[in-house]
């Protein structure tokens, strides 16, 4: 509805927004009906309400003729009396009761239908715009908004993500882009969780307690099936690689989440120019727009996918080829240029590897039936 009523000022088209009874004094209106003069019937349905009604109806001021008198006929004969288009008839709605008054026509329609039509806009307006507590709407429960919600499971922090629609991969003329990063193709994923930051030393050691490492540090050495299963210890799984492109882009398109500035990327990542050749402590850098960290750089993380070449065909819930040799890894390291920390990089590996230089962790995701 709100698009339509954008759309209807953009075109110029008539739009008569109405205050309800229960509206507050000073309403909060949105932005594109901002300078329109509102139709008050907060106090009922006045001569005054009506004239400006007809008057934003016509586009012709109501004149200041005497209020005509009633009809003496009996209700059945007044019903049927005639007048001119876009004038008021005033109708004895019966013997001894308040007279009613109406438009006969509104835009060439019934006015009955015209009036209706306008008052099903104002009560939704006046429902969305106008609360009567005075706070700003709450979303629904259940309504998904990206990155608002988070939960812990097992002492890993999930962040709700959105089903969605996005571009992954490069473009063709992207002079960063590797050939492995094409064709940029349209992928549909459902609602998922995945985890805030990257699996910890600490939590790891939930599921091997001799794992070495500093608490707060993202555990490295670890293959791809230990990923795996330490996921589904903690009630999750890995990431596709689709999914983790979607959350690490968080609403963009560009080369990093923030943007194509790489001056800014030290802001978001540690990497080569600013990590002096180690690992940091998760969540130390700022999150992307849904609340996610070190996406970018700190250590590359193992995802779900083998890895094979992208198609050129839209796709729903990818899950990457059957079978395979190499499994993928996604976000760059504390060691890797700016280049290597775009959302669209990926790299391959043997699963066994455990990451030479400490450079390889993982985090985990949660399927909606198994959300946090």
């Amino acid at each position: 509805m709100r698009g339509c009523l954008s759309e209807f000022v953009d075109r110029n088209l008539p739009v008569i927004p109405v205050l309800l009874p229960g509206a507050p004094e000073k309403p909060v209106l949105p932005i594109f009906l901002k300078g329109f003069t509102w139709v008050d019937l907060r106090d009922g349905l006045s001569q005054e309400g009506l004239d400006r009604l007809q008057w934003g109806v016509t586009g012709r001021k109501p004149g200041r003729a005497k209020r005509p008198s009633f009809p003496t006929a009996a209700p059945e004969a007044a019903a049927t009396a005639r007048v001119p288009l876009d004038e008021y008839e005033t109708l004895a709605a019966a013997a001894g009761e308040r007279p009613v008054q109406k438009v006969r026509a509104l835009w060439g329609v019934p006015a009955w239908i015209g009036l209706l039509t306008l008052l099903a806009i104002a009560v939704f307006l006046s429902a969305r715009y106008f609360p009567r507590s005075g706070k700003p709407p709450v979303t629904a429960p259940g309504k998904c908004v990206p990155g608002k919600e988070e939960k812990d499971e097992n002492g890993i922090t999930f962040v709700r993500i959105c089903p969605g629609t996005f571009t992954m991969g490069s473009a063709e003329n992207d002079p960063r882009a590797g050939s492995n990063e094409k064709p940029a193709h349209e992928v549909t994923l459902s609602e998922f969780w995945i985890g805030k930051t990257e699996i910890t030393n600490e939590q790891y050691r939930r599921f091997r307690p001799d794992h070495p490492g500093d608490a707060e540090l993202p555990a490295t050495g670890v293959s791809w099936a230990d990923a795996k299963a330490a996921c589904e210890h903690f009630g999750g799984r890995l990431p596709t690689e689709a999914e983790w492109e979607y959350a690490a882009r968080a609403g963009s398109s560009t080369a990093w989440s923030f943007g194509d500035d790489e001056t800014l990327l030290g802001e978001y990542a540690w990497f080569s120019g600013n990590s002096n050749n180690t690992p940091h402590a998760v969540g130390t850098k700022t999150a992307n727009a849904w609340g996610l960290q070190d996406m970018h750089g700190n250590v590359w993380e193992w995802v779900a996918d083998w890895y094979g070449t992208y198609p050129a065909v839209a796709q729903h819930d990818p899950t990457g080829p059957a079978t395979g040799q190499f499994r993928v890894l996604r976000g760059g390291a504390f060691y890797d240029s700016p280049r290597d920390l775009r959302s669209a990089v990926r790299i391959w590996d043997r699963p066994e590897v455990r990451g030479g230089g400490g450079g390889v962790g993982f985090r985990c995701a949660c399927s909606p039936g198994r959300q946090p």
